[in-house]
């Protein structure tokens, strides 16, 4: 667990942050790891994901001090959303060369949990394609929410330990599921 006390106006927002499982609870840190100091109207744009963190840093508008990789881990973290996470694997997928050796074959059906309902997406290793929607043919079917895909894809939630808490759903192929930290 990571104290971070955050600092808004002249409210001042103390909490602990467990970045493994990003619970957040109310409490002073006698000795916080981090501190960030921000004006309010910039906690609520980067709250709300109007303005990325990392833009909000490099504009001046979020003042750091302790540890700079708690800070970065924790900025990548916030600015990540369903459609960085899903940019990100076409961004791999389009990088492996059709022709070389490939460390994953196969055909995942993503069912991903959110706000609004069920989002689906199709990472085709074989075809070498992401497309949003569904196929018959996967060789595993993961079902998790979006919350649980960001924190795997940013290696803040390990795979096993997404399973083991049962964040997260596979069906199908489990030699080939083995290997899904790989593909997000």
């Amino acid at each position: 667990m990571y104290l971070i006390s955050i600092s808004v106006d002249v409210i001042a927002i103390h909490c602990f942050v467990d970045l493994k499982g990003l619970s957040v609870s109310d409490g002073k840190a006698a000795s916080p790891d981090v501190v960030i100091n921000l004006k309010d109207e910039d906690f609520i744009a980067v709250g709300t994901k109007q303005v990325p963190v990392k833009d909000a840093v490099a504009q001046g508008k979020v003042k750091m001090t302790g540890d700079q990789n708690l800070f970065q881990a924790l900025t990548i973290r916030l600015d990540m959303s369903l459609e960085t996470v899903i940019e990100k694997v076409k961004a791999r997928v389009a990088a492996v060369d059709p022709n070389g050796p490939r460390k994953v074959l196969g055909v995942f059906q993503f069912n991903i949990k959110t706000a609004s309902g069920i989002e689906q997406y199709v990472i085709d290793l074989k075809q070498l394609k992401v497309e949003k929607g569904t196929t018959a043919s996967a060789d595993v079917t993961v079902t998790l929410t979006v919350e649980d895909l960001i924190a795997v894809s940013a290696r803040t939630l390990s795979v096993g330990d997404a399973l083991t808490q049962g964040k997260l759903q596979i069906e199908g192929d489990a030699a080939l599921a083995a290997k899904l930290a790989e593909v997000i």
